[in-house]
């Protein structure tokens, strides 16, 4: 398998700690998705919870819609 045959899929972390994000963060999340989206990566990998520690599932919903480039 050649480097380019290795498909790469990006972290996507704002800011170091926990996985609640306020909205300026998740703006710059779902900014730097469309980047390594656009320079090639296969996609993204993200963790979002709401404060109560539940899955953020309408945000989860926002990041695979720009991911898959339903915008």
């Amino acid at each position: 398998m050649t480097r380019e045959q290795v498909p790469v899929y990006v972290l996507l972390r704002p800011r170091p700690g926990g996985f609640v994000y306020d909205d300026a963060a998740f703006r710059a999340m779902l900014a730097d998705a469309e980047t390594v989206l656009a320079e090639g990566a296969e996609g993204v990998v993200v963790g979002l919870l709401r404060p109560d520690r539940t899955i953020d599932d309408a945000r989860v919903a926002e990041v695979v819609r720009v991911a898959s480039g339903r915008d």
